[in-house]
């Protein structure tokens, strides 16, 4: 079994969709106006885009660009999150919908979206060449690719952060993400990994303040921020998989 299929295996467990639920559940009011002034501002404040939401999770944040009034497709392999996420949605009588897919071999015809977002699932990406190819072909011309993930500027803070979030039974996840490319890598790796298969645009920016992760773990603090990663479409990505 390889690590994209034990990451695939670890979502589909009651327990991890459970974990998932309980924590988009706790997301405060202000948390919630905080990321869709983020997306609103990384979006241009136009309304009604065709966005795709990649591995959605119980669709949270799915859920925050549907209420700024755009059509959004979330898109993960785990049924549970999915089930979570299409419920909660309906309760909340929002335009969007959840499918099942792989995050790097996305089921959607050529130049279907205005957006793609990968939102806080970055580093579970194991080909990140072939993900940044799927993403681009179903991607309209001049299409932008959004990506938000933690700040790996202080890697020790990150740990803590991340050691923080286990829980019992996730230590295979955890020691498994690990091995993936993305894990940790920094910000002008991911921007060097853009423009090398084509995009254009790229931007880099560090977000803070409200939405900073704080806590205490083995008796240390940490405080870890995101990155914001914008990119646009470029007519030098190659619409096949990049060896």
């Amino acid at each position: 079994m390889n690590e994209a299929q034990i990451i695939e295996n670890y979502w589909q467990t009651g327990t991890a969709v459970q974990q998932a639920a309980a924590r988009a559940g706790a997301m405060t009011v202000t948390d919630k106006l905080a990321w869709q002034d983020v997306l609103r501002r990384q979006l241009d404040s136009v309304r009604h885009l065709k966005i795709l939401d990649v591995n959605t999770r119980t669709g949270a944040m799915a859920m925050l660009m549907a209420h700024m009034r755009h059509t959004v497709t979330g898109i993960d392999q785990s049924d549970g999150l999915l089930a979570v996420a299409t419920q909660r949605a309906a309760e909340a009588k929002l335009n969007c919908r959840f499918i099942r897919s792989a995050p790097d071999s996305v089921v959607f015809p050529d130049a279907t979206f205005d957006v793609v977002t990968v939102l806080t699932a970055l580093h579970e990406i194991s080909d990140p060449k072939k993900a940044l190819t799927a993403w681009a072909r179903v991607l309209k011309p001049g299409g932008r690719l959004l990506i938000i993930a933690d700040d790996p500027t202080d890697r020790a803070a990150l740990r803590r952060y991340r050691a923080a979030q286990r829980t019992p039974g996730t230590d295979t996840y955890w020691h498994t993400a690990q091995k993936l490319p993305l894990w940790e890598a920094p910000a002008d790796a991911l921007s060097g990994l853009l423009q090398y298969t084509g995009w254009e645009n790229v931007a880099v920016s560090k977000l803070g303040g409200q939405l900073t992760r704080t806590g205490i773990w083995r008796q240390r603090r940490y405080a870890v921020g995101h990155i914001v990663i914008s990119a646009a479409k470029g007519g030098r990505i190659p619409l096949t998989t990049i060896a």
